[in-house]
């Protein structure tokens, strides 16, 4: 959702969801999602806490499915949403659902305070709050140096694999995305560095963002194991402690 402007800076875009050309995969026509994808939402949250499955609506119809397999988490899992935009927090509010978002500390506060906004207009109270969370790429080395250098080659190749699909079908990915790392890392939209930088880091994206969870992105493009579990080890043994409770 980072839209390039001039002088390397940039802006929150507007995006959409699902790629189109993959729910085409299934016959789904991607004007229909807004409607679609509640109707859905219902009919799961339906199949899952009842022992027959009656429904009718507009896009799916069943009558009296045994729903023989049960959830061990009651009513049902927890339902997570990723959250691009402010206006799709009162969606995610609504159904109780925990949040993450990709965004910039500053479009990802504002979505953050949206949220709770939302939340308390439902009557409820900040301790039954969801999680509300932000995902970031993150690689941890011994050195800055390394760690860009590592970031910077395993970003390309993911970047080409989340254009796959659009480059094929002869458009543009809509998320807006860099060409390189380095300006999601100026703008504090992914990490790379040693721990004590990345310490600094994750204070610094708590306080700006007011979110309660932190989604460390370890495996992305072409990491290798060894470079992925390096990161995970030192989370483990030198940030977690820290930060765990």
């Amino acid at each position: 959702m980072l839209d390039q402007m001039s002088g390397g800076r940039f802006e929150l875009g507007v995006g959409r969801g699902v790629s189109p050309f993959e729910v085409g995969f299934y016959g789904v026509n991607p004007a229909d999602g807004s409607r679609q994808f509640p109707e859905a939402l219902r009919v799961i949250k339906q199949g899952l806490t009842t022992d027959e499955l009656t429904f009718s609506g507009e896009f799916y119809d069943f009558k009296k499915v045994p729903m023989v397999l049960k959830p061990v988490q009651r009513p049902y899992p927890p339902l997570w949403y990723g959250v691009l935009t402010t206006d799709a927090a009162y969606w995610a509010a609504l159904e109780k659902a925990h949040i993450v978002t990709l965004l910039p500390p500053d479009p990802a506060r504002a979505i953050i305070e949206r949220y709770r906004l939302e939340w308390k207009k439902f009557g409820r109270s900040d301790a039954e709050l969801p999680l509300m969370g932000i995902s970031r790429h993150v690689v941890l080395a011994d050195s800055s140096a390394e760690a860009v250098r590592i970031a910077e080659r395993a970003y390309r190749p993911w970047l080409k694999h989340m254009e796959l699909l659009w480059v094929r079908n002869g458009t543009k990915l809509p998320l807006g995305l860099p060409p390189e790392i380095g300006p999601l890392l100026d703008a504090r939209a992914a990490f790379a560095g040693t721990v004590s930088e990345f310490k600094e880091f994750l204070e610094d994206q708590i306080r700006s963002t007011g979110a309660n969870y932190f989604v460390c992105d370890v495996a992305f493009g072409d990491l290798a194991p060894k470079e992925s579990l390096r990161t995970i080890k030192l989370l483990g043994e030198q940030v977690i402690p820290e930060f765990g409770n």
